[in-house]
C-alpha cells in the first residue's frame, strides 16, 4: 500500500522488507520515484528536514503525477504557500503541531486523553470515518435523518462537508444533503464495519 524512500540505508535496512516496502536513494529524482511507483500513486507524504528539499520533492512528483495528493512538511510559515502554490495539497508544521498539542495537555488534559483514543482507518477501538455522499444517495434520500445510520449501524455522524468545502460540526439532523459532499462519523470498530457494509 505504500512505499518508503530514504537517504540512509542503515536506517531503511532495520525495517523488515517483509512489512515494509522500501527504495534508498533521493526522493526528489525521477527515477527513484519511478521506481516507487509515482505515476501510479494516490498520494504522496514529503517529510524530509529542509523545507527547500521537501518542495523539489513537491515539484517533481507534481510533474510526474499531476494531480496527485500531496501533504508536505513545513518548517517555515512562509514555506506553506510557497509548498502550496508548487502542488502540496496541505502542508503541516510538526513543531506547531507538536506544541499545540502540548499546551492543550496543559489546560484540558482530559479532553486531549480522550481525542488520543480516536484514530481515523481502524487502528484503535474508536473511529472515524468519511463516507462520500454520492455512494448513498437514493431517492428517498434527503436529509441526514433519512439514513437512520445511528439505529442501524450504532455510529453518530459528527460533521459534514458541504460540496463548497464548508464544515458543519455536529450537523443536524434535517440537514440535507447533497451531491459531492462528505459525512463524518463516530463509531467503534464492529460499528464502522456495519457502516461500510450498509454503503458498500
Amino acid at each position: 500500500p505504500f512505499v518508503v524512500v530514504d537517504l540512509q540505508e542503515e536506517k531503511m535496512s532495520s525495517f523488515d522488507p517483509g512489512n515494509l516496502l522500501y527504495l534508498v536513494g533521493n526522493a526528489s529524482a525521477d527515477e527513484i520515484l519511478e521506481q516507487a511507483g509515482i505515476g501510479r500513486a494516490k498520494a504522496l507524504v514529503a517529510a524530509l528536514h529542509q523545507d527547500a528539499d521537501n518542495l523539489f520533492v513537491v515539484v517533481t512528483a507534481n510533474q510526474m503525477n499531476p494531480g496527485l495528493y500531496m501533504v508536505s512538511r513545513a518548517n517555515e510559515e512562509s514555506s506553506k504557500t510557497k509548498l502550496v502554490a508548487a502542488g502540496a495539497s496541505s502542508t503541516v508544521m510538526p513543531n506547531e503541531v507538536g506544541g499545540a498539542h502540548m499546551a492543550d495537555h496543559l489546560m484540558s488534559p482530559d479532553v486531549v486523553e480522550f481525542i488520543d483514543h480516536l484514530s481515523v482507518g481502524g487502528s484503535s477501538q474508536t473511529n472515524i470515518e468519511e463516507i462520500l455522499v454520492n455512494d448513498i444517495l437514493a431517492e428517498n434520500t434527503q436529509q441526514i435523518s433519512d439514513l437512520d445510520i445511528r439505529k442501524t449501524t450504532g455510529c453518530t455522524v459528527i460533521g459534514y462537508k458541504t460540496e463548497n468545502g464548508q464544515y458543519v460540526i455536529n450537523p443536524g439532523a434535517d440537514v440535507k444533503l447533497t451531491p459531492n459532499s462528505k459525512l463524518f462519523v463516530l463509531g467503534t470498530t464492529d460499528q464502522i464495519v456495519k457502516l461500510q457494509l450498509l454503503f458498500s
